[in-house]
Order: C-alpha cells, then sequence, then structure tokens
C-alpha cells in the first residue's frame, strides 16, 4: 500500500512540486491502453461512421 503525505498545498517548497500536485488532481489513478481497431471489420467501421455522423448531427 502506498504511504501518502497529506499535506496543503502551500506547505510544498518547490514550485515543480507544486505543479506536479496540480497536475495530479486532474489525471486518473491509472491510464487504461485499449486498441479500439475501428477497421477490423466492416461492422465496426459501419458503427464508427453512424456514430460519428449522429455527433455531427447534433452538434
Amino acid at each position: 500500500m502506498k504511504p501518502y503525505n497529506w499535506r496543503g498545498m502551500w506547505t510544498i517548497p518547490t514550485v515543480r512540486g507544486k505543479m506536479v500536485r496540480v497536475f495530479g488532481q486532474f489525471t486518473p489513478h491509472d491510464w487504461l491502453e485499449f486498441d479500439w481497431r475501428p477497421t477490423a471489420s466492416l461492422k465496426r467501421w459501419l458503427a464508427l461512421l453512424l456514430i460519428t455522423c449522429f455527433l455531427f448531427l447534433v452538434e
């Protein structure tokens, strides 16, 4: 289990440390890599095309 050091933003001594803290607030805990492969089959390609057209229509 990761130990945490709970402290306020203004107690971090360096500007770089504050930037890392701010960046860490708005990023996920871990990154999940997913391979969509939209051109793997005709069915996927048509589904992607339909979704894209629908989003453009709504926009």
